[in-house]
């Protein structure tokens, strides 16, 4: 539930500076603007994505994962947290995730989109046997 003194406009202002800043490659900044934004709204989904972009480009690819986790759990068919965890998963070397959630996508997705992931994957050497 979104804090009272908060606005949607509010919040949308404040996640566009932080867009910005990460824009600029100034992701420290961009994830404490976006940790704020969902103290402020634990709701908003783009917040939580964007937090998880943030820490994928701080090489926190486990952080990344909580936030995508929340997003999952709050909504399991939202394929773009789940693209966004696949590529965590990766960076985090956990393979069986990846390959989960892979396996999940991979129908679900446009097939460019999926020969993407398929490629991502197979660039990090972690690709599933299936895979191969």
């Amino acid at each position: 539930m979104r804090n009272p003194n908060w606005t949607a406009e509010d919040i949308y202002r404040v996640a566009e500076r932080g867009h910005s800043l990460h824009l600029q490659g100034r992701y420290r900044e961009a994830a404490i603007i976006f940790q704020g934004l969902i103290a402020a709204d634990p709701d908003d989904r783009y917040c939580r994505e964007a937090l998880a972009a943030a820490w994928l480009a701080l090489d926190e690819p486990e952080r990344a994962i909580e936030q995508l986790n929340v997003c999952l759990q709050r909504q399991p068919s939202d394929l773009s947290a789940r693209v966004r965890r696949v590529e965590a998963f990766l960076l985090a070397g956990n393979l069986s995730g990846a390959a989960r959630d892979y396996e999940y996508l991979e129908h679900l997705l446009p097939s460019r989109e999926a020969r993407r992931l398929k490629l991502t994957m197979e660039s990090a050497g972690r690709q599933p046997a299936r895979l191969e």
